[in-house]
């Protein structure tokens, strides 16, 4: 297992390297290849891998939760200066635009319908009003992604045509059928846009800070979800 990002196993479960990845990095891997490679000939379990029953068990949902943790950190980016129209379609075309640009969707005439569909109500303000929350399942992505868009020729309205605060919109978009662990994810990530720190983190509109908050998030739900059944 390689990460780029601290994970809540022993250190001799995983490599974590650089996500450009260094010299440093590629012997670290290599050395691990070397180690579990000396310990299958020598008829030994890698280390961390002994044990059985509920010890595997919760090693099993550890496993599954950190794949889903990681795959939305992978799914997080930061767009700037998105040049959005002054009524609800014209904020909602060029924010699909951008994330068809940036590889984020599948189907991008999908994923504007359902985002559409779903958006109908004008969003969620998010406390402080700066940050406005749109979300929607669509078969338009294969993964999900939580993207933060800073705006720019606004004011925007909403669907009534209101004119909104907003500044910024956090767009959370996932396939209409995900894991368990994903769904408790994501729930985890939208429940958190209600902390201040939360929205702090954001409007720095700062990618690699905003991935390093919710590594940090995330591992501490990781810690407690697969016992709670979560």
């Amino acid at each position: 297992l390689v990460s780029t990002v601290p994970l809540p196993l022993p250190a001799s479960d995983y490599v974590l390297v650089s996500a450009l990845l260094d010299e440093d990095g590629v012997r670290a891997v290599r050395e691990a290849i070397i180690i579990r490679e000396r310990s299958i000939r020598e008829g030994r379990a890698p280390a961390g891998m002994e044990g059985s029953g509920e010890a595997d068990s919760a090693r099993g949902d550890i496993t599954r939760y950190l794949g889903a943790s990681l795959a939305m950190l992978e799914g997080i980016r930061a767009l700037r200066q998105v040049e959005a129209g002054q009524d609800w379609e014209g904020l909602l075309v060029p924010i699909l635009d951008r994330l068809d640009e940036a590889g984020l969707l599948f189907d991008r005439a999908r994923a504007l319908g359902d985002l559409r569909e779903r958006s109908r109500d004008g969003g969620i303000p998010l406390p402080g009003a700066r940050l406005l929350f749109l979300h929607a399942r669509t078969s338009g992505v294969e993964r999900p992604s939580f993207v933060l868009m800073s705006l720019a020729g606004g004011p925007v309205r909403d669907p009534g045509g209101k004119a909104l605060g907003s500044d910024f919109v956090v767009l959370l978009l996932a396939p209409p059928r995900t894991s368990p662990e994903t769904q408790a994810i994501l729930n985890e990530m939208s429940v958190s846009l209600l902390d201040p720190q939360t929205s702090e983190t954001l409007l720095s509109a700062d990618e690699a800070a905003i991935r390093a908050y919710y590594a940090r998030s995330l591992d501490r739900y990781i810690r407690s979800a697969p016992a709670q059944g979560a």
